[in-house]
C-alpha cells in the first residue's frame, strides 16, 4: 500500500491539525511543556500556524486552545 504523501514534508493525516486538517510540517510547530503559546499545558503539543489551533497529537489530538480565536 502506498503512502498518502510522497514527500517527507507532511505528517500523517491522523497527526495533522484536528481543526483545519493541516499536515505540512512547515505549518505545524512542536512545543515542549512550559513553552510556546500555551506554557501551562503539561505535555508536548503542536501549534498550527494555519488556523492557530494548539493540540496534543499524543493524546487523541486533544485540543488545547486557539490563538487566532483567543481561546
Amino acid at each position: 500500500m502506498g503512502e498518502i504523501f510522497s514527500d517527507a514534508e507532511h505528517v500523517d493525516p491522523f497527526m495533522g491539525c484536528p481543526c483545519c486538517a493541516e499536515t505540512s510540517m512547515d505549518q505545524l510547530d512542536g512545543f515542549d511543556p512550559g513553552a510556546g503559546p500555551f506554557p501551562h499545558y503539561p505535555h508536548e503539543y503542536v501549534w498550527c500556524e494555519t488556523c492557530g489551533m494548539a493540540y496534543d497529537p499524543n493524546h487523541n489530538r486533544y485540543t488545547i486552545g486557539n490563538t487566532k480565536l483567543d481561546i
